[in-house]
């Protein structure tokens, strides 16, 4: 059996980070959450993460920017952005970055 990968959840409300930690253990997987870009980029200095499920919306950062940040410093992250939003252009640019 292949060992479950890590998630970071980073999502400021807390009633969605609940429901899709909820949703996450239903298939099996455990997810460590955050509120805030800050928060996940002290857990990331201090644990191993296979990927992040990362909200567009931060309260103390954009999470594009945190995107290319997260590239930059953890290359081998894979990085899910996840918004409300019903924005292409919000999506094109998350997939090229």
């Amino acid at each position: 059996m292949e060992p479950v990968p890590r998630l970071l959840l980073v999502e400021d409300d807390l009633g969605q980070a609940r429901l899709a930690q909820k949703v996450l253990a239903r298939a099996g997987y455990a997810a460590q959450w955050v509120p805030s870009a800050a928060a996940c980029r002290e857990r990331l200095r201090g644990s191993a993460f296979e990927i992040v499920l990362l909200d567009r919306g931060l309260p103390d950062a954009d999470g594009l920017e945190l995107l290319g940040e997260l590239q930059a410093k953890w290359p081998e992250l894979c990085v899910i952005m996840l918004t409300g939003a019903d924005d292409v252009t919000v999506a094109v640019q998350a997939m090229r970055r």
